[in-house]
């Protein structure tokens, strides 16, 4: 039993926060504070019934009362909130402005009634009377909870924070009812002791169900965390003897809430203080637009403006004299660079050797003609020492010098040099071999090493040399665009302390509501509570009520016209951080404005696009480790079949259903005659056997099975095509099929239909499909075919998201690890890790622990490949497809996938639509400048307008469309000679997974050198095909960062000459990939007899270790093929992104003359014939809001 002084003390805290919170204007939660208050002066329990409209709500308190007081019906009745107390009898009205009227005469029941229903005019109805309920209880009638009517709602709320106890009253047929769950769930978390009422217990059918079946179904439901104790009672007022009534249960156990009531209401009124303060401090959050949770941020934020700022002024103080510093620590950095470069390695001293051998006086070739032969061999050998030096200049000192100057170009802004820094070399003079030499010395090791010494330093005083000439006019550009750079910085500062201002006020708002909610949370607590006058502020809040006769009663209702109602805040709907709502309401704004139809135009397309996004997800993973499973898990149903084998495995898709295409529809699309040629040629390669046409295959098949170098996989999958054409050849001719969701599956799982399908489409509706996701089951991932890699491939480039499925206990296969490394290689140059791992049947494993090791392994594994951070799940496919509740990392895994959707996905469209947004708030803003000026001074700058005009067009040109660079070049020559260095590191493990000892005791020596040899140029070949798609990949980055800082040189120009004209964001969504052909496969077993005549027997070759003059002679030979074709390949990159890069230029050229010309003809008009400016603000408030918005959430993120 709680003490009374301790009640008695809730008083001092309800009113010190009723003071402060009044003092905000805050009006709603301080008259609520004041019912709480005179609650709790009163002394009595507060017993809510709330629920359905129909559920027996005021049938029950009549019942509870033993008179017919309250309207009870099947239609919603209560209008307006009743509390019935026990007590002399009286009726008090209290209208929507709080005024309490007390009628002075007696009314009659029926009238009464029809005024419970007025809830217009009056707010709450009070009776006290002769009821069948103790003393210092009211009961409290509220509108239904499931009303259309807004206002029946806010009335059943506007009690609640009285409700010492909440009974819930819902009726038999709707007890699980969305509402009923939301709506106690709702009061549970508030604190609220929430009593369940299941009535109508007359309706149950004990044939159909039995009842303590019902009642443990019931109770289940509303258990957990969410519904903690939570009491349950079944009732009929209709049928009192019904065997499951509970009501005099129920009227017991009210009855002794009531005579514990201090408890109750102690807990429950510091429940209500609390959740009101809580709403109260929320409501003030808003209204400042701030966010107490991050006032940390705000602070930071401000403390990173003002560091930034500083830092400015810092540079525009220091701008003197930065030119010579800044080349003077480059000079340093290139030394730095000269000082650690090893240009003459052994081979370059080998050559070094030669040339200084040939240079002795008494060197000679041969007998005849000697002086010209010697002669000819000191020029050669002085050649070979020169394309030496050459080659490792090149590698060691003019790479990283391009790299140094290149970089300082970039961090100065220094326009205009990117083609001499990037194309930088150091001419190495012939005669240098000569000049180093010194005359007289004979030739010794130790006059090799001072020779090779000096024709180093000679080398590395040229190259600086060559640098410095261009350093001096670096420093030259640099001081004349100081000034400039000086103008810009100053524009700059002065946005930054209009942002820091602005940051400033933020800080203080949010410290002010910090400190505000301080002493709110110390007055609940108790603590530093003012010394108040308890009997006055009582005397001011309980006013005594304003007599009304019943005649004078219909004056109410002109009262109640300026009622201040608490509205519920309907809350925009947001997406990924972007608030669509307010964007949209925007673009509506800007149409308003003829000149900002088109920026319109754009923001409204893109959010169309945004609420109409189609991604596609792939599933990749061995043909073993349950991908078809996996899918069938996420969508709900077993619908695809196990993959078939590696070579005959087609792309199945489960994509979303459309106005033509049904749930359950499927679409075959056959492969032509020339894709199963171009099929059956691939697998004929090794072979060295071609086919022209099908109806060639037959004789070729025959004679390809005899082949002894035909392995068993190979054999097995030509035996299938075979078939398939001879029994389905009729399908290359249909093009496209369709089947349902059951016939289809012969094309997926029979090898003989499957070989001739290239895709599979599942049109399905399911909640992964309606989400716009269309998930691909592509081939194996460990599927070596050129046709699989090549699908594979695209479908890295362009998936939006990437499933890796691999199985528990298997390890990763030849091929696994070829596709994970093309991950590895790849995945840096996507704007987002979109790869998603997940290891299928975890269930597997004996416990966590084991799982958990499993998972760390794969983890290390996928390191190797150079995925670093992967998100790995531990999956059952099974599990899932059961409904078993082990679902171990799955739900984890549903979690972050659904966020990388909706936040991930969609933040390029949301960054151009803010990018959208920020270019008409800077138009608007400089409308809103030019329309303020006098006419005078408008016609002035008319002209200046103009030629600032022709500045800005001409500055585009000169900026994105300079002379063609040999950028390209240059990144395609450095990522080339690492692609060798990188199949050259790997050439070894293939020849050990090529020539093994397993093959030759299997096939004679002859076979097994084909098969190993062809497996070798296979892997090698692959690596290399891999490694161009992913240098296109890198290709495509480099183009569009080389064009992003072009353009951002060009929008640092656009702050010195025109603040006001902010371009679009560029965005090439589509750049192709260039034809890669690699055909190191293609080379005969013949072209290699000299190398492979080194097999002698399988003795001498494994246990002599001979296999390493073969592996040393091959990778020779291999290599010198493999760059060949990269040099080729290298050939064809450098025309095709140059073309590229020439395109996108001239288009992102185009597109920013064009903004710009717009920008300019809508600011002449301004100037012309000027805007409303309040029109204007107004607009501009609009578009800040939508800014302002992202910036919050871009700091909760």
């Amino acid at each position: 039993m709680i003490s009374t002084n301790k009640l008695e003390g809730l008083m001092p805290r309800m009113l010190a926060i009723k003071n402060e919170i009044s003092q905000t204007g805050d009006s709603i939660n301080t008259f609520r504070l004041e019912e709480l208050i005179q609650k709790l002066n009163s002394e009595s329990i507060y017993l809510a019934f709330a629920g359905h409209f129909s559920a027996g709500k005021s049938l029950m308190i009549n019942k509870l009362l033993n008179t017919e007081l309250l309207p009870s019906s099947p239609i919603p009745t209560s209008a307006n909130v009743v509390l019935v107390g026990n007590g002399d009898p009286e009726i008090l009205l209290q209208d929507n402005n709080a005024n309490i009227y007390k009628l002075t005469e007696e009314m009659p029941i029926e009238e009464l009634k029809k005024h419970f229903k007025n809830g217009d005019d009056i707010q709450k109805v009070l009776i006290n009377g002769r009821y069948g309920i103790p003393s210092k209880a009211v009961l409290i009638d509220t509108p239904g909870i499931d009303s259309t009517d807004a206002a029946h709602k806010l009335a059943a709320e506007s009690v609640l924070h009285l409700a010492d106890i909440l009974f819930y009253v819902t009726d038999y047929n709707h007890v699980q009812s969305q509402e009923n769950y939301g709506f106690v769930r709702e009061m549970v978390k508030r604190g609220k002791q929430v009593i369940l009422i299941v009535n109508q217990i007359d309706k149950h059918r004990e044939e159909e169900l039995k009842f303590i079946d019902f009642q443990r179904h019931i109770e289940t439901s509303f258990s957990g965390e969410d519904f903690t104790n939570l009491n349950i009672f079944y009732t009929s007022l209709l049928n009192e003897a019904h065997p499951h009534n509970e009501y005099y249960a129920l009227k017991s156990y009210i009855h002794q809430v009531i005579e514990s009531k201090d408890e109750v209401v102690y807990k429950q009124s510091m429940n209500s203080l609390k959740a009101l303060v809580k709403n109260h401090l929320e409501k003030q959050e808003e209204s400042n637009e701030i966010s107490l949770q991050q006032i940390e941020q705000y602070i930071l934020e401000e403390d990173t403006a003002a560091k930034e700022l500083y830092a400015i002024d810092s540079e525009i103080a220091e701008l003197e004299g930065t030119a010579e510093k800044k080349v003077a620590h480059l000079k340093e950095d290139l030394k730095n660079i000269l000082k650690n470069a090893n240009i003459i390695p052994y081979q370059t001293r080998e050559a070094a050797r030669r040339y200084l051998e040939a240079s002795d006086s008494s060197f000679k070739v041969g007998f005849l003609f000697s002086r010209k032969k010697t002669e000819e061999e000191l020029e050669n050998r002085k050649n070979q020492l020169l394309t030496e030096l050459k080659e490792h200049t090149s590698a060691m000192i003019d790479w990283h010098f391009r790299e140094a100057l290149t970089s300082f170009v970039k961090e100065v802004r220094l326009a205009g040099y990117s083609e001499q820094t990037s194309s930088f070399q150091t001419d190495i003079p012939g005669g240098l071999p000569n000049s180093c030499l010194k005359k007289g010395a004979s030739y010794t090791d130790a006059y090799l090493m001072n020779y090779c010494r000096d024709l180093s330093e000679a080398v590395k005083k040229q190259s600086l040399m060559t640098a410095v000439s261009l350093l001096e006019l670096l420093q030259s550009s640099l001081k004349d665009s100081g000034g400039q750079e000086e103008k810009a910085l100053r524009n700059e500062a002065e946005n930054l302390r209009m942002k820091l201002y602005k940051i400033t006020q933020t800080v203080q708002a949010a410290q002010y509501v910090k400190n505000h909610s301080d002493k709110l949370n110390s007055f609940c607590k108790g603590k530093s509570l003012p010394d108040l006058n308890i009997k006055a502020e009582l005397s001011n809040l309980l006013k005594p009520a304003i007599p009304l006769n019943i005649e004078n009663f219909s004056s109410l209702r002109n009262s109640t016209e300026n009622a201040a109602k608490d509205v519920p805040v309907t809350q925009d709907r947001t997406f990924s951080g972007l608030n669509s709502s307010r964007a949209a309401s925007a673009a509506r704004e800007l149409r308003k404005i003829p000149s900002l139809k088109g920026l319109a135009d754009d923001v409204e397309k893109k959010l169309e696009r945004l609420n109409r996004q189609q991604y596609t997800v792939a599933l990749f993973g061995a043909f073993s480790a349950g991908k078809s499973s996996f899918a069938n898990a996420i969508i709900g149903e077993r619908v695809l079949p196990s993959s078939p084998a590696p070579t005959t495995a087609s792309i199945n898709k489960i994509a979303p259903v459309t106005s033509e295409k049904h749930h359950g529809t499927v679409d075959l699309i056959f492969k032509t005659a020339d894709e199963v040629t171009a099929e059956l040629n691939e697998l004929l390669q090794p072979l060295q056997l071609n086919i022209s046409h099908l109806h060639e295959f037959g004789e070729v098949y025959k004679a390809a099975i005899r082949r002894k170098s035909a392995t068993d996989a190979l054999k097995h999958s030509l035996k299938v095509f075979h078939e398939a054409l001879e029994k389905n050849s009729r399908l290359l001719s249909e093009g496209v099929g369709t089947a349902d969701i059951h016939s289809f599956q012969s094309y997926a799982a029979e090898e003989i239909k499957a070989c001739l399908v290239r895709e599979i489409i599942i049109y399905f509706d399911c909640p992964l499909t309606r989400t716009g996701i269309t998930l691909v089951d592509t081939p194996g991932a460990d599927s070596l075919n050129a046709r699989h890699t090549a699908v594979a491939f695209d479908y890295i480039k362009n998936a939006d998201a990437i499933l890796f499925v691999t199985y528990y206990n298997h390890p990763f296969s030849k091929g696994d690890r070829a596709f994970l490394k093309q991950l590895g290689r790849v995945k840096d140059t996507f704007a987002l890790d979109k790869m998603f791992f997940l290891v299928n049947a975890v269930d597997l494993a004996a416990d966590e622990k084991e799982a958990l090791l499993v998972k760390n392994y794969i983890k290390e594994q996928l390191s190797v490949m150079d995925i670093r951070n992967p998100r790995i799940y531990g999956i059952s496919s099974l599990n899932i497809l059961k409904n078993l509740g082990q679902s171990y990392d799955y739900s984890s895994f549903q979690e972050d996938f659904e966020e990388f959707v909706k936040r991930g996905l969609s933040s390029g469209v949301i960054s151009s639509i803010q990018n959208d947004i920020r270019r008409a708030a800077a138009q608007i803003e400089a409308w809103i400048e030019a329309s303020a000026k006098s006419q005078e001074k408008r016609l002035e700058d008319i002209a200046v307008l103009q030629g600032t005009s022709e500045k800005v067009l001409k500055t585009v040109d000169e900026v994105l469309l300079p002379a063609p660079s040999s950028i390209i070049s240059q990144e395609l020559t450095e990522q080339i000679y690492y692609m060798e260095q990188r199949i050259s590191f790997q050439f070894s493990d293939y020849f050990k997974e090529a020539f093994h000892p397993g093959l030759f005791t299997r096939y004679d020596k002859k076979t097994a050198l084909m098969i190993a040899l062809q497996e070798l140029l296979e892997s090698v070949n692959l690596q290399a095909v891999q490694e161009l798609q992913a240098l296109s990949l890198r290709m495509e980055r480099f183009l569009m960062n080389a064009l992003s800082e072009q353009l951002q040189n060009l929008q640092n120009e656009m702050k010195v000459l025109e603040q006001g004209c902010i371009f679009s964001a560029y965005n090439k969504e589509d750049i192709s990939t260039p034809p890669i052909k690699v055909e190191l496969k293609a080379h005969p077993y013949e072209d290699f007899q000299q190398e492979l005549s080194l097999f002698k027997n399988t003795k001498a070759f494994f246990e002599k270790n001979e296999k390493k003059l073969m592996s040393e002679a091959l990778q020779e030979r291999v290599g010198r093929l493999a760059a060949a074709e990269l040099s080729k390949a290298k050939e064809n990159f450098t025309d095709f992104y140059e073309e590229v890069y020439e395109n996108v230029k001239k288009d992102a050229a185009h597109i920013c003359k064009k903004e710009a010309e717009q920008y300019y003809s809508n600011l002449m008009s301004v100037y012309e014939k000027p805007l409303d400016t309040s029109v204007l603000q107004q607009l501009m408030t609009e578009m800040n809001k939508v800014l302002h918005e992202q910036e919050l959430e871009n700091g909760k993120n």
